[in-house]
């Protein structure tokens, strides 16, 4: 993970929830596109198929077997397996040294993406639709990389057991690449997580529903609310931010 890959990764999490200044991007920065789990960056690739994002309503039940799959096959059914929380199936495709972390960031990711969509529509019965709109905060659904929510499948490039896979999340430029290694016959996905990024991650879930309890007995008016996120969720940005700046500093000095 470079250091421009760490900034990227809190630049969704500063705008998405209500955090402090210090956490947020630079005047002027755009809001980055929302992974935490993939590989390089690919600003110049010229898509040459788009391939829709996988949907919670996609059928047929894929098999588990998983031989003799293209690369985009291979991410088709890994991402069928997370949007139905079928972890295990998922990890035979990881890096064995990989695997712990990234199960992790995605079991982790998916109880924010529940706790978010509670607490926006708790806002929404207290306070309001307009409210609601406000603690919308729908992108973290996009926070891991080629198994975030919004992404679209593009370039495929094979080289006999290697192989990349360009995709886009959200709409977002540059484009990122996904990189394979092909073994027994099935294809590996090799990914570049940080330690201690997934436990922040469930730490930001547990206020997020900590918060979304307290609105069944507390009267916030939504500055209120969004204070009580600010000053709950600071800490953790705080220690995300030194996560990655420390994996990016060991990245640099080994390049």
């Amino acid at each position: 993970m470079t250091r421009q890959y760490a900034i990227l990764i809190l630049a969704i999490l500063s705008t998405t929830l209500a955090c402090d200044s210090d956490d947020r991007p630079a005047p002027g920065q755009t809001p980055a596109p929302d992974h935490a789990i993939t590989a390089t960056q690919q600003s110049t690739a010229q898509p040459a198929e788009s391939t829709p994002a996988v949907a919670t309503t996609e059928s047929p039940e894929p098999s588990s077997d998983t031989t003799n799959l293209t690369p985009t096959e291979t991410i088709h059914r890994l991402r069928k397996f997370r949007t139905d929380a079928r972890y295990s199936k998922i990890e035979p495709h990881l890096q064995p040294v990989q695997a712990s972390v990234v199960l992790d960031l995605l079991r982790a990711t998916d109880r924010l993406n529940l706790a978010t969509l509670l607490l926006h529509r708790r806002v929404t019965e207290h306070m309001g639709t307009a409210a609601g709109q406000r603690f919308n905060y729908d992108q973290t659904a996009n926070l891991v990389g080629i198994f975030s929510r919004d992404v679209t499948l593009l370039t495929e490039k094979i080289d006999d057991d290697h192989a990349t896979l360009s995709y886009q999340i959200a709409g977002h430029v540059p484009l990122e690449t996904a990189e394979f290694v092909r073994k027994n016959d099935r294809w590996i996905l090799s990914t570049d997580p940080v330690a201690g990024v997934p436990e922040q991650i469930l730490e930001l879930a547990f206020i997020i529903e900590r918060i979304s309890a307290n609105l069944n007995k507390t009267q916030y008016t939504p500055d209120e609310l969004q204070r009580e996120i600010t000053l709950r969720q600071s800490p953790v940005m705080r220690r995300l931010k030194k996560i990655l700046a420390e994996h990016a500093d060991k990245q640099d000095q080994s390049t």
